[in-house]
């Protein structure tokens, strides 16, 4: 610190207003498939910088009924969605969404999904038994993913034993 100057606050949590996401949830539930896709990019971005723990119900809700969308484009967005947002937020949603999702018409949904229900977590026993299944979808993209986070997975377990043990 400079003589004169005083330490800095660390940043006071940010949230995500109710207006707002009143404002994304009206936008993602009506309009053309663009307008609502890009209505839930800018809601997983919002909430992605937002620094509250406390998860808006209706972000939640709004997530969960675009994954079981009619067109490919909101499921997809939705997907991304997931994967940048809290992790508080997959939890919520993860397994759930990633189950359901694996049985989606669209191989790109079910790719998304893959790997946006394990972005920047850790998956859960249930999550790598759903993705253990996924290792025998049709579509190469999906299993590709699906044995990259089994993999990845597979090295954070063996660098834990190896720090743990010291060997």
């Amino acid at each position: 610190l400079v003589r004169g100057e005083q330490a800095s606050e660390a940043p006071a949590p940010r949230c995500v207003s109710p207006k707002t996401i009143e404002q994304w949830t009206k936008r993602a539930d009506n309009g053309d498939a663009s307008e609502r896709a890009s209505a839930l990019r800018e809601l997983a971005s919002d909430l992605a910088a937002s620094y509250s723990a406390q998860l808006p119900p209706a972000a939640v809700d709004v997530l969960r009924r675009s994954l079981a969308a009619p067109e490919p484009e909101i499921r997809r967005a939705a997907a991304d969605a997931l994967g940048t947002t809290h992790f508080a937020l997959k939890e919520t949603l993860g397994a759930e969404a990633l189950q359901s999702a694996l049985t989606d018409p669209d191989a790109s949904v079910r790719a998304a999904i893959v790997t946006a229900a394990t972005y920047g977590v850790s998956p859960t026993a249930e999550i790598k038994r759903v993705l253990a299944d996924a290792l025998k979808d049709p579509d190469q993209r999906v299993r590709e993913r699906a044995q990259a986070v089994l993999d990845h997975e597979q090295i954070d377990d063996l660098l834990g034993d190896v720090l743990r043990t010291g060997d």
